[in-house]
């Protein structure tokens, strides 16, 4: 709790805000704007493959992309494409980008996501998330 240390930090749940930053956020801005009310998190998320660094779509050294290396492991050419560079750029091979997306609170139920955490490893990837839903009185 030292304000000193803050500029350490970083917000957020890795690339995004999580439900309980966009809160404060709102919270923050509700003095400026009174409708300010945060969006909530809606919990499917959907895995998209990565992109290179030149921001085209992932490829190895030798050209090879998601696609090949899923249609390898499909066909048995490789036991796992986990076991590879893929396995950091391409959903099917453990890696990628999970997203969530948010979306404005509906009027006659508040829900709060109040924990998500996402685990992956090479092989699994585990999503646990805890949420409460409450009717909003009028």
């Amino acid at each position: 709790n030292n304000s000193a240390e803050y500029g350490k930090y970083r917000i957020g749940n890795r690339i995004g805000l999580t439900q309980l930053d966009a809160e404060q956020l709102a919270d923050l801005y509700a003095t400026e704007v009174g409708s300010c009310v945060a969006n909530v998190l809606v919990t499917e998320a959907t895995c998209v493959d990565r992109n290179g660094a030149d921001g085209q779509p992932w490829r190895d050294q030798h050209g090879q992309d998601c696609d090949l290396y899923r249609w390898a492991e499909e066909s048995g050419q490789i036991s796992s494409c986990s076991l590879y560079i893929s396995a950091l750029y391409c959903c099917k091979c453990g890696g990628a980008w999970l997203v969530q997306s948010s979306s404005p609170i509906a009027a006659t139920t508040t829900t709060r996501t109040t924990a998500t955490m996402t685990t992956t490893t090479s092989t699994t990837t585990t999503t646990t998330t805890t949420t409460t839903t409450t009717p909003t009185t009028t």
